[in-house]
């Protein structure tokens, strides 16, 4: 009996542990997580917009000027990237 309820405790453990990491995941499939700044683009139009970097795990403000409105207005919609592993 105890065999079976340890079994059923780490079980249910992991499947935990892995549901809310991908829980906390799901942001990645936001096409705005992958947004990278703009370059090279004719239009003058003046942004001030969050963007994720997936490598450091991390929201970083950016001034750009162009043609596309890309990222994120807020840090906190930014901070939905995030993955906390």
């Amino acid at each position: 009996m105890k065999k079976i309820v340890l079994f059923v405790a780490a079980a249910g453990t992991l499947a935990f542990g892995a549901t809310s990491c991908s829980k906390t995941c799901e942001a990645f499939t936001n096409q705005k997580c992958k947004d990278r700044v703009p370059t090279k683009e004719a239009c003058q139009a003046q942004y001030k917009r969050w963007f994720y970097n997936q490598q450091e795990d991390k929201c970083r403000l950016v001034e750009y000027t162009g043609c596309s409105d890309k990222g994120f207005v807020s840090e906190a919609d930014c901070n939905n990237c995030k993955c906390n592993k």
